[in-house]
């Protein structure tokens, strides 16, 4: 499944939006535009770069995370922020 691109207006798209791009595979390797508005109207688009939570508890990622926190930080040092 490749991650959603683009972005949605109606609040229910924007969490059908997350929704999708947590479930998928690269969603660590990835990263997703999110626009926050406050009541005033003010807005503004942040990008995030999500990585697992590096516990003992959490065997799926622990093992990847310290290769996956690496290519995190390369990315931002080599300005290739949309990998």
């Amino acid at each position: 499944m490749k991650h959603p691109t683009g972005s949605a207006d109606h609040p229910i798209d924007k969490c059908a939006h997350l929704e999708a791009f947590w479930k998928c595979e690269d969603c660590f390797d990835s990263n997703i535009q999110v626009t926050l508005e406050t009541e005033e109207g003010k807005r503004k688009t942040l990008t995030l770069y999500p990585l697992p939570h590096p516990s003992l508890l959490n065997q799926t990622w622990y093992a990847r995370f310290p290769g996956l926190l690496e290519g995190r930080i390369k990315s931002f040092f080599d300005g290739n922020r949309s990998r």
